[in-house]
């Protein structure tokens, strides 16, 4: 994607990042990549490059088991808008959610789509690795999941923690590649009791481990209003480690 480094954070940021996640177990770290590389990435996810064919529309409400998804491709509009909908019904034992995802596994992206398999390499490098490892004083062993995410009007993802027992994940991820989002849009992370506004190129970091004395953080992302026509974008996914 680009051939200058994915970013450059200063050793000043770290220790600021590493203090407040020690604190509150997350942290936002502003203007993470080069601004030219979070530029690229915003443009290629939302341009023809990235097909249709490898967008999903991932829902889940009362009355259906499991995730539902549907390709996100003209045909299976009406289904999308339907789903939407009734996870919006909000059914009572079901952690309802809507929003748009990739499913794109490292293996086919480097196969099928080389600019994204470049997302990959960069969040599996090394030095990333490393700065995480110094914010969050967890030994990071490995990228678990990485994935795109599209929130429009409608979409949510109801209260929920990144918890798993069949995995060593420590840390969930999410470089944020909306431009200009505004409160009134919706599509807010809410965790520790904080309402935090996706910024263009923020890096937000949080601990999703549970053990016996401590558990998951609850957190969730707000429906996106009716007061945009933007889209909420994100790279996302899981980091494992060792504490």
């Amino acid at each position: 994607m680009s051939r200058q480094p994915f970013f450059d954070i200063t050793n000043e940021k770290i220790a600021a990042a590493a203090e407040h996640f020690k604190t509150h177990r997350w942290v936002s770290v502003a203007d993470f990549c080069h601004p030219d590389v979070a530029e690229r990435m915003h443009t290629f996810l939302l341009s023809q490059a990235m097909p249709k064919e490898q967008w999903f529309h991932a829902s889940q409400y009362s009355g259906a088991p499991g995730t539902q998804y549907l390709q996100e491709v003209p045909k299976n509009l009406p289904g999308i808008v339907e789903n939407r909908a009734r996870a919006n019904e909000r059914g009572p034992g079901v952690l309802n959610y809507s929003f748009t995802r990739t499913l794109i596994s490292e293996a086919d992206s480097k196969k099928d789509n080389p600019t994204f398999y470049q997302f990959y390499v960069m969040i599996a490098s090394e030095r990333f690795m490393d700065v995480i490892s110094r914010i969050t004083g967890f030994t990071i062993t490995g990228l678990e999941t990485l994935f795109a995410s599209k929130y429009v009007t409608g979409d949510f993802l109801d209260p929920h923690t990144d918890a798993s027992a069949s995995t060593p994940r420590h840390l969930a991820f999410v470089l944020n590649l909306s431009k200009e989002w505004k409160p009134e849009y919706g599509g807010l992370l809410h965790i520790d009791g904080r309402n935090i506004v996706p910024a263009f190129n923020s890096l937000m970091l949080f601990d999703v481990r549970t053990t016996p004395t401590m558990s998951g953080q609850y957190h969730y992302v707000s429906g996106v209003t009716d007061k945009t026509n933007e889209t909420r974008l994100a790279v996302s996914g899981w980091l494992n480690g060792k504490s």
